[in-house]
């Protein structure tokens, strides 16, 4: 390693100009001139690079002559040096000009300006600057031209008809491979030049057609960084959210929705971090914006207002929550997230907790994946038209856990925990349940008097079991005519059907489905003093063609069990005739 050297001569004094013309010559910084001439320590070899440049351009000689109190004739040290600090060679010319298939620029029209303008400036033939060159000048057959610029220079380059623009750009200015950067949080710390900088960020980013262009792959497409940082997701602390728990980043945090919507849509992403709310966030009617944290554990959004939400969405839209905390800084009588309208609501590996609420979907459905909720209170946790799990979740509350007014489905262990009703089934609503948990409360499944229909399989309903207030008379019907009923199996397993006149026909029409291998039976009684006859409908399988009609002042008892795969009930037993 070369060891940085003082110079043992006389400090030298140049211009401004002289010292960027040695630097052009030498190839280093004008401050690195500037070093060698005061005397300060310097890497040998740049102070031989600067020595050789200083003898070559004459300076030297003529600020010793000065030095030494002679004055060399016919000019001073300045008028001496003049020309050669201020010309240096255009160097693109002189390596030859290509297209950008890699072919010469035959013949082609070459035309020089200050920067910026289209005010010609001078350039000439030889180092001395003695020959001008009239423009345009024309390139030989490879490409190549000579030309010599006193000052940075804007250089057009154009084919053999002047039509086609090739180069636009400045020369003779200071260049990226002659300045010389040193940080410790730079090539550790030894001395790079600002070319191998910026070659260093263009390999890191895989670009090559373009400044910092980011290439994927070799057989990728070049794309800016900023269209593909944006691509993960655009954070909220682009647009000032601070994350630290200690401001209210509601404005900035909405900004960030605003702007994702106005590009199109995509995913907000919430570093980890605390951000306070003090009200709610609104996402857009498209429904192309999500909110995304970095894990339940790290993202937390706080909401500090009393009775208010976190977030309300737009009506018809599904709006999209993934791997964050929403919480409350004590409790709000407000429910966290609601969705407007029909709007529905999907939750993955998402926690809300600190609210009277969790979440609202009255015209929509509310997903969980994964997720858990505890409301706070005897509210409802959820409410939703529907609601829907296709992987573990947790509902918690001191109130009803989950109402649904819809069509809900709960599938793949779905747990429910509190003191009130775990999961309740409001008016003409449907449930599709399976591998659902309830533990204590006041009822694990509580249907309304008019809910639609409800299967379930492989649910544990706790203590509080189901509980059925659908009308009707489960226990007992009797009929004196032509009649028909329906049975329902989730609120009794033994029913009383009873015929008091002669040549009757009870029809028993399809039950409402239930849970695989739930039994129930119909006791059918003949106290008529004639013939009584029961047809069963075909959602019945019967162990023979027709079911078995009593004799006078007797009973048959047929016992079923539900078969969700075909979706009938299967006559497993059927009793003897017996007096009643």
């Amino acid at each position: 390693m070369t060891k940085p050297s003082r110079s043992s001569k006389k400090p030298i004094a140049l211009t401004q100009a002289q010292a960027y013309a040695v630097a052009a010559a030498a190839q280093v910084d004008p401050r690195t001139v500037k070093r060698v001439a005061a005397g300060l320590p310097t890497r040998q070899m740049v102070t031989d690079r600067v020595m050789s440049a200083l003898k070559s351009l004459g300076i030297l000689l003529a600020l010793l002559v000065v030095g030494c109190g002679i004055q060399k004739p016919g000019a001073s040290p300045e008028e001496a040096a003049n020309v050669a600090s201020t010309v240096s060679l255009v160097q693109m010319l002189a390596a030859g000009m290509t297209t950008s298939a890699g072919a010469a620029i035959a013949s082609g029209r070459v035309t020089f300006f200050l920067p910026g303008t289209l005010t010609p400036v001078s350039v000439y033939a030889d180092g001395a600057a003695a020959t001008p060159i009239a423009p345009p000048l024309v390139l030989t057959a490879g490409g190549t031209g000579i030309a010599y610029t006193k000052v940075p220079t804007r250089m057009i380059v154009k084919d053999s008809t002047s039509t086609t623009t090739y180069f636009d750009g400045l020369v003779n200015i200071e260049r990226a491979e002659q300045q010389y950067i040193q940080s410790t949080s730079v090539n550790g710390g030894t001395e790079t030049t600002l070319q191998t900088l910026l070659d260093a960020i263009g390999t890191s980013l895989g670009g090559t057609a373009g400044l910092w262009k980011f290439k994927a792959a070799a057989s990728g497409t070049e794309r800016n960084v900023k269209d593909v940082i944006n691509d993960l997701g655009i954070s909220v602390k682009s647009f000032g959210a601070t994350g630290a728990g200690a401001v209210d980043d509601r404005a900035q945090i909405q900004a960030t929705i605003d702007y994702v919507e106005s590009i199109g849509g995509g995913a907000v992403f919430v570093p980890p971090g605390i951000y306070l709310v003090a009200s709610a966030l609104t996402l857009p009617a498209s429904g192309k914006v999500e909110i995304h944290g970095a894990a339940m554990a790290v993202t937390f959004i706080k909401n500090t207002g009393g009775a208010t939400g976190v977030f309300t969405t737009a009506d018809l839209t599904t709006s999209v929550f993934k791997d964050l905390t929403i919480t409350h800084s004590s409790s709000s009588t407000g429910t966290a997230v609601v969705a407007a309208g029909a709007g529905s609501l999907l939750f993955d590996h998402v926690t809300i907790q600190g609210h009277l609420g969790v979440a609202s979907a009255t015209g929509g459905t509310v997903y969980s994946i994964n997720s858990a909720f505890t409301a706070t209170g005897a509210g409802t946790a959820v409410l939703a038209s529907g609601l829907v799990s296709s992987a573990s979740s947790y509902i918690t509350s001191t109130g009803t856990a989950a109402s649904i007014t819809g069509a809900g489905r709960l599938a793949g262990d779905f747990f429910f925990a509190g003191t009130g009703v775990a999961v309740d089934v409001g008016a003409n609503a449907t449930l599709l349940a399976s591998a659902c948990l309830a533990s204590g409360g006041t009822a694990g499944l509580r249907l309304a008097t008019t809910t639609a229909g409800v299967l379930t399989s492989g649910c544990n309903w706790g203590s509080g079991g189901v509980v059925d207030n659908r009308t009707g008379s489960p226990v007992a019907y009797t009929f004196a005519a032509n009649g028909n009923f329906t049975p329902l199996p989730l609120q009794t397993e033994s029913i009383r059907v009873i015929g008091t006149a002669g040549g009757i026909t009870i029809t028993i029409n399809a039950a409402a489905t239930t849970g695989f291998g739930r039994k129930f039976s119909i006791m059918q009684i003949n106290n008529t003093g004639g013939a009584c006859t029961f047809v069963y409908n075909a959602q019945y399988k019967l162990q023979g063609a027709a079911a078995a009609n009593p004799a006078t002042g007797n009973m048959i008892i047929s016992t079923f069990e539900y078969d969700p795969i075909s979706a009938v009930y299967r006559e497993t037993a059927r009793s003897a005739s017996m007096a009643i």
